[in-house]
């Protein structure tokens, strides 16, 4: 599983802010691996995560049970 994972929702544009805009892009989950059941249609996935600029952090996300749409604003990064 080692393509971009599309979102379940994506953020708005910032008004007034074109360049702003432009440099926020969606993150990008690589998932790593499928861990505990959380409700019907939800699983915790261990993953990697991209954003728009390049920043890289591994960490664990809410996804259906595929791993095929993540939950971005559920990600939590592991600690140092």
């Amino acid at each position: 599983m080692s393509e971009p994972i599309p979102q379940l929702k994506s953020d708005p544009p910032l008004a007034g802010h074109p360049a702003e805009s432009e440099r926020r892009q969606p993150f990008k989950f690589q998932m790593i691996q499928r861990g505990d059941f959380i409700k019907p249609g939800c699983w915790h996935w261990r993953c990697r995560c991209e954003d728009g600029a390049g920043d890289v952090a591994y960490g664990y996300v809410q996804a259906d049970s595929l791993g095929g749409a993540a939950a971005p604003e559920t990600f939590e990064k592991d600690p140092l």
